[in-house]
């Protein structure tokens, strides 16, 4: 299983709104955000060997994210299976308040080659809407599932 935390701060928050929405090639698979790609190309400096030798066994691989680090998380899923060929029945992604993270090639390539995939985000959640759908074809990929809290219970919708 592999994870990343979240914004974390306010300040993060504030500091990555001001970075660029400019979508990058990532090969075979589409566009993402230049932050979020940069940010994965300096991770996977570390974690490669580690990572490349789950992939290679047959383990099953669970990926999780929480906010700007769903997005990272989304681009390891991508990478594992592009780059990697880690079969889509290995893989499962789950994201909790991730902002759209690449155009509708990367979502469809998603959607296609990651068969157990859950996007959850609360209803009070900005950050999954904060890259606004269309721009430079930014696309969240399947189905959105909404956590809406009243004061008394949570409820759960799933949105194609």
């Amino acid at each position: 299983m592999m994870g990343a935390i979240g914004t974390g701060s306010k300040v993060r928050v504030e500091e990555n709104a001001t970075l660029t929405f400019d979508p990058v090639p990532m090969a075979g698979v589409g566009k993402v955000n230049y932050y979020f790609y940069h940010a994965f190309q300096r991770l996977w400096t570390n974690m490669s060997r580690d990572v490349t030798n789950v992939a290679n066994g047959n383990a099953n691989i669970y990926i999780v994210g929480h906010s700007l680090d769903g997005s990272l998380a989304s681009v390891l899923a991508a990478y594992l299976a592009s780059a990697l060929n880690v079969a889509s029945n290995r893989l499962t992604l789950v994201t909790f308040g991730q902002p759209r993270t690449g155009d509708t090639d990367f979502a469809s390539f998603i959607t296609s080659h990651v068969d157990t995939r859950y996007r959850v985000v609360n209803d009070k959640d900005q950050v999954p809407h904060s890259i606004l759908k269309g721009w430079e074809n930014y696309e969240h990929f399947g189905e959105e599932i909404w956590l809406i809290q009243s004061q008394s219970s949570i409820q759960i919708f799933s949105y194609s």
